[in-house]
């Protein structure tokens, strides 16, 4: 992908044209050995640090640290209104993440309690719980898909327990998760975001009727500066709910046991000491982000001496922010050692940054212990190849490990 020499018709006329990359489109990149990082950063270093591709109905893209950072925080210039690609990618409101702030507070304020330190510690048998069953059923077999046996089912058991929502229909909810941030075609997008939807209208009818404890009734009967929630905003708020909590920590989770079943020094070192686990796991969020979102304009605004229009999408892939030389030293390089706080924009900066970040945390560092105190030495099974996609995620597909 490389800028274009000649004009497309599809280019806006603000767009110079050595800004313009040819053929550039998110769903559709090869991600050799696995590792969608590894090919951000190749596209970082082969464009300019903002460029535009008309692919997906045209957007922007930045790759530099420093402007990852400021898009994600400035509101201001930079909307959450419309963050993913292409536009009306999801069809329906979804609030909190595409209201800014001070709007956005409000609703965010709903969701917030069940992400806690307290609730969280309430969790932390439930967690142990399922991953005991669940490295009990794959211990004696030497082998799994550690993505569909582990890293799936592990964070949708904890997550529709949280939302009150039976888990055997986990079977139905993961494809449609899948397809919400991997499929290119807008109308694929928005017809499995109505398929969740319609999913969860009468499980809210339900707890409006129903109040229970869980975390689906707590948005069900919350209010926003004193007012319930509009049913189209009630709708979209649970349904967002719903697709953050099935793909993009099970995705995290293939991403680090890839990395060891592949570098045996590292998975010896969190082998031999476990008290390592806390640091190293922020160092693999680190280096395996995970979300590409994006931003509107809200108004024209030169950024770094490019013309942004209003109505603009920019693209930010948040994992160039942790593995930027500006940021950290060896950026590449996983570090259980390296010296804290770890930078990371995996779960974003600022006010929109992941409500479920400290859940995806807690179960990342309850699997690391309790699979490594089982399986202490794996690999990638002999005649397998780990599968990664790059969309609006960067997502681990297929993950074969093999142990003795």
């Amino acid at each position: 992908m490389t800028a274009i020499d000649e004009a497309d018709p599809r280019t806006p006329s603000h767009v110079p044209r050595e800004l313009v990359v040819d053929g550039f489109d998110i769903f559709n990149l090869e991600v050799p050995d696995a590792d969608p990082p590894l090919v951000w950063r190749e596209i970082k270093l082969a464009n300019p640090p903002i460029f535009w591709t008309n692919e997906n109905g045209g957007h922007w893209v930045a790759t530099d640290a420093a402007d990852i950072k400021v898009i994600q925080v400035d509101h201001e210039h930079f909307s959450m209104a419309q963050h993913n690609i292409p536009k009306n990618r999801r069809g329906m409101p979804a609030p909190p993440i595409d209201l800014d702030p001070p709007k956005h507070f409000g609703y965010r304020a709903l969701i917030s309690p069940a992400f806690s330190p307290k609730a969280l510690a309430a969790l932390e048998g439930t967690i142990q719980q399922v991953l005991d069953g669940l490295i009990d059923r794959v211990a004696p077999r030497g082998e799994c898909e550690f993505v569909e046996d582990v890293a799936h089912v592990l964070p949708i058991n904890v997550f529709l327990g949280m939302m009150g929502l039976p888990k055997e229909d986990a079977a139905y909810l993961l494809p449609l998760s899948t397809l919400n941030t991997q499929a290119k075609e807008l109308e694929v997008s928005q017809r499995t975001r109505a398929e969740m939807a319609d999913y969860l209208k009468d499980k809210i009818e339900a707890r409006k009727a129903h109040p229970t404890d869980d975390v689906l009734s707590q948005v069900v009967h919350g209010k926003v500066n004193g007012e319930p929630l509009p049913d189209d905003e009630l709708l979209g708020m649970c349904t967002l709910l719903l697709a953050g909590g099935l793909d993009t920590v099970a995705s995290m989770m293939g991403f680090i046991f890839r990395f060891l079943a592949t570098h045996p020094a590292h998975l010896a070192e969190l082998v031999a000491d476990p008290d390592l686990i806390p640091q190293a796991t922020e160092e693999f969020f680190r280096r395996c982000g995970i979300a590409n979102t994006g931003r509107i304009l809200v108004e024209d605004y030169e950024f770094h001496g490019v013309q942004l229009k209003a109505g603009d999408l920019i693209q930010i892939p948040n994992c160039l922010y942790g593995i930027d030389e500006t940021v950290v030293d060896n950026p590449l390089e996983v570090d259980f050692h390296r010296k804290k706080p770890i930078p990371y924009a995996s779960f974003g900066n600022g006010p929109h940054s992941c409500p479920g970040k400290a859940l995806a945390r807690l179960e990342v560092r309850l699997l690391l212990r309790s699979w490594l105190s089982r399986i202490p030495e794996f690999t990638v099974k002999p005649g397998t190849v780990p599968q990664a996609r790059i969309g609006m995620t960067n997502s681990m597909r297929e993950l074969w490990l093999s142990w003795r």
